[in-house]
């Protein structure tokens, strides 16, 4: 397979088009161009270093040889065509080779070769057992984004490379919303060393019409060719998103075209990934709370790591796993940056139901935010079509229940409330509540209304909570429970969600007066 010559052809010709057109004359453009032809001058000598690395020293020879004769004052490259044909067994051809450069630099600049290509001779002469190829040892290096729990979705993405390599090349695209590892799958295909061209194209979910067009030219030329081209795709913007299903949609018919979707991540996985990070092992109870907290983002679990140990809030439990001190409630700033960057593109009345929504510790009930939002049907609908495609929020599994994706991202939209918006925000949830439960008794929990008012506070009327809590309490005796308000698991008392209003009903809840009962509070 003449590969190496392939790529060098294919990217000279590729460079040679890509001129400034009726701009050539200009000399921003002859600037530019210079520019252009040393970046991939010096991007086909990586490529050359890479497969000499991994031990194609004959598949390569031809490709160097077309090398050296486009740069026939690179050393560099003369200096990798003779490792390859020294390490192919052709020790003479690999001195020679030195020979034909030393005669080009004397007749044109009348100069010897450098003083490593002048060692390089030397060693080849010599035999030296340095210039033997081994196969690189693995080092231990910190996992990468997105590698653990990969190993179905990086098999399909390794099976399409190994089509393309075989000349059946096509395109395969991986989907998924920030953070869940796309970048760094492309990454490990790319450094997994196959002979075959891979073209990368990162963050497709902006793509113009121009580059579009471009994709598609490219990929429906793979057909019998050893390319591949592999995208990655942000499913949660929709800027673009219907101009790339176009796209998508007519490849189809054009190519072998793929869609690799990547998911949350699980416990097990994550708990990997923290323990990676953290380097040392976690406890099961920190991973599963990782991954509730985080939703399976492997960039949102990292950042959740990373803030514990700034925070020095890990230490070693009994079996000697890390576990934290610290309840998972705060928002890592990089976590908050990356939302803050999608909830800033998503219209004014979105962000409304998204803020009221963000009331709620669990599932909301869309016809409470919606009202919490002051939106009516006409303009809530709309909202939540646009946090659902934003990919910020999932149907719930109660009809008119929905929950965020991810606590962390109701967390951060809930803290760009003020303390005085987030309490009024809790009593009118609480209100319209109350008026949902009036007309369809079974749509929410009294916990959940006592809940709200507890948020409120600080506010005056948090008494009329109290109605509810008892309620509550009287459920929870029914199912059973034991409170156990001094643990704070399973409790309605002033450290967890307290009503001033109504502190002596929830101190007589606490000191057991009325026997037997508590209140589930959701946190």
């Amino acid at each position: 397979m003449c590969y190496g010559r392939e790529v060098a052809a294919a990217g000279t010709g590729l460079v040679a088009r890509s001129g400034a057109g009726e701009f050539a004359d200009r000399p921003f453009a002859a600037a530019e161009a210079l520019r252009l032809e040393e970046l991939h001058e010096a991007a086909l000598e990586d490529l050359f270093d890479a497969e000499l690395a991994l031990g194609r020293h004959h598949e390569v020879v031809s490709g160097l040889e077309a090398l050296v004769a486009s740069g026939r004052l690179r050393e560099h490259r003369w200096g990798q065509l003779m490792v390859a044909l020294y390490r192919d067994g052709r020790q003479a051809e690999a001195l020679d080779a030195f020979g034909r450069l030393r005669q080009i630099l004397q007749q044109d600049l009348g100069v010897d070769p450098g003083a490593e290509l002048r060692r390089l001779q030397q060693a080849i002469l010599q035999q030296s057992p340095e210039l033997t190829w081994r196969p690189q040892r693995g080092t231990r290096r910190e996992p990468r984004l997105g590698y653990f729990g990969r190993d179905r979705e990086m098999s399909r993405l390794q099976a399409h490379f190994d089509e393309a390599a075989a000349g059946r090349g096509g395109v395969v695209l991986l989907a998924g919303e920030p953070g869940i590892g796309k970048s760094h799958a492309l990454r490990q295909l790319a450094v997994s060393g196959r002979a075959t061209v891979l073209l990368m194209l990162d963050d497709l979910q902006w793509a113009d019409a121009g580059t579009a067009m471009m994709f598609r030219h490219v990929a429906r030329s793979c057909g019998n060719r050893p390319l591949l081209v592999a995208g990655g795709d942000r499913t949660t913007e929709v800027a673009s998103q219907d101009l790339l299903a176009d796209v998508l949609g007519a490849l189809q018919a054009e190519t072998r075209c793929s869609v690799i979707r990547l998911q949350a991540l699980g416990r097990e996985a994550i708990g990997q990934l923290v323990a990676a990070e953290a380097g040392a092992p976690v406890s099961p109870s920190l991973a599963t709370a990782v991954a509730a907290h985080t939703g399976g983002n492997p960039f949102f679990a990292k950042e959740v790591i990373r803030h514990l140990l700034e925070e020095r809030a890990l230490a070693e439990d009994g079996s000697g796993a890390l576990e934290a001190s610290l309840p998972l409630v705060a928002v890592p700033e990089g976590v908050r940056q990356v939302i803050a960057r999608r909830y800033a593109r998503l219209p004014h009345q979105a962000n409304r139901l998204a803020e009221a929504a963000s009331g709620f510790a669990g599932p909301f009930m869309f016809p409470v935010a919606a009202v919490a939002a002051g939106l009516g049907d006409q303009a809530a609908l709309p909202a939540l079509d646009e946090l659902l495609a934003a990919g910020l929020i999932r149907p719930g599994v109660v009809s008119e229940r929905y929950e965020f994706m991810h606590a962390l991202v109701r967390q951060a939209i809930y803290d760009t409330l003020s303390p005085s918006r987030q309490a009024r925000l809790h009593r009118q949830l609480a209100r319209s509540l109350e008026m949902a439960r009036a007309r369809a008794p079974g749509c929410a929990e009294p916990a959940e209304i006592v809940a709200q008012y507890a948020g409120s506070r600080a506010l005056p009327g948090a008494d009329a909570g109290v109605a509810a809590a008892m309620e509550a309490a009287d459920l929870a005796q029914a199912a059973g429970l034991v409170a156990l308000a001094s643990q704070g698991k399973v409790a309605l008392h002033s450290t967890s969600y307290p009503l001033d209003a109504a502190a002596d009903a929830i101190d007589d809840l606490r000191r057991g007066r009325i026997r037997g009962r508590a209140v589930l509070v959701p946190r």
